[in-house]
């Protein structure tokens, strides 16, 4: 068994920011897509 030693509530709160991240780079991602596919044009 891993025993962490950080709190359910410090794991869950960083597991969200992990969440937002992914969210945020995945737009990001898509934005430079969107305008890379707009100066092409």
């Amino acid at each position: 068994m891993i025993r962490l030693p950080l709190p359910p509530l410090t794991l869950s709160l960083r597991e969200v920011k992990m969440e937002q991240a992914k969210e945020i780079s995945q737009a990001w991602q898509e934005a430079l897509e969107t305008y890379g596919e707009r100066e092409e044009e």
